[in-house]
């Protein structure tokens, strides 16, 4: 038997059993949640220090529109210096006793490398910035550049209220909003605060998800899984079923046909 039909068995049994059966998840290897592009229902990824019985709710990144945002504030950027760069050195060519067309044109490689590198880091830290919700905890990946990143974990026994806002204008329009949890050693207005100022404030006192687009159901969502974790057992907690984000009714009549033991 060829190793491709080996790997579509395998595919076949893995889905038969985790969709069907209800098999755990964890007999299978799942895919790493840096290496998913578009989170689906229902978030069968594993992250790093992911518990043994701790299954993901749900997983978000910061909407694309931010991401697509820097990358024309970039573009603009970049193509102002390279215009600036000529300018200049039109302006200044007959004062050198060369020819400077390969400098400035060299200049140009350099900005433009420059560029597109800063851009290939914005989008390693926008894809590899992600906050889940388990059933145990709610959790802040966040990556600068490309070789540092840290983790704020708040568990769901530590959070007393939670919050939904949307600022500005901008943000309306685009539909971006910001999800707050806080600890009683926390208050509600300080929480605001910090999640305006600074994205990247790791306060454990605080933890919130800022330019995301469903802000307000996922705040609905967390109380509700909070209310159960003080009510159910471990077990009955693994099988709750994750976040159907923005599943409007025929498309959550869909997926509770396609994932049946997710709704009982």
């Amino acid at each position: 038997m060829g190793s491709a039909a080996k790997t579509s068995q395998i595919y076949f049994a893995w889905t038969y059993c985790v969709k069907i059966k209800g098999m755990s998840k964890d007999s299978w290897k799942q895919i790493s949640i840096f290496k998913v592009r578009n989170f689906k229902f229902p978030y069968l990824y594993r992250f790093p220090g992911q518990e043994k019985d701790e299954a993901i709710l749900y997983a978000t990144r910061e909407a694309k529109i931010t991401l697509y945002l820097r990358w024309i504030i970039l573009g603009l950027a970049d193509v102002f210096l390279i215009g600036v760069v000529w300018y200049a050195g039109n302006l200044t060519s007959h004062w050198w006793p060369m020819n400077i067309t390969w400098i400035l044109s060299l200049t140009t490689f350099v900005l433009i490398g420059g560029g597109l590198l800063t851009a290939y880091i914005f989008y390693i830290g926008w894809q590899k910035t992600i906050g889940i919700v388990t059933n145990f905890r709610l959790i802040k990946i966040v990556q600068f550049g490309l070789w540092h990143d840290t983790t704020q974990t708040m568990f769901l026994s530590e959070v007393t209220d939670t919050a939904a806002d949307r600022k500005g204008m901008l943000r309306r329009i685009m539909g971006l909003s910001t999800f707050t949890a806080w600890s009683g050693a926390g208050s509600a207005i300080l929480a605001a605060v910090r999640a305006d100022e600074d994205r990247f404030n790791l306060d454990r006192k605080f933890f919130y998800l800022r330019n995301i687009s469903n802000a307000r159901d996922l705040e609905h969502y967390v109380q509700k899984v909070i209310k159960l974790s003080s009510e159910k057992s471990i077990a009955e907690l693994s099988k709750l079923r994750p976040f159907a984000s923005k599943a409007k009714t025929g498309q959550r009549d869909k997926l509770e046909k396609e994932y049946p033991e997710y709704w009982y």
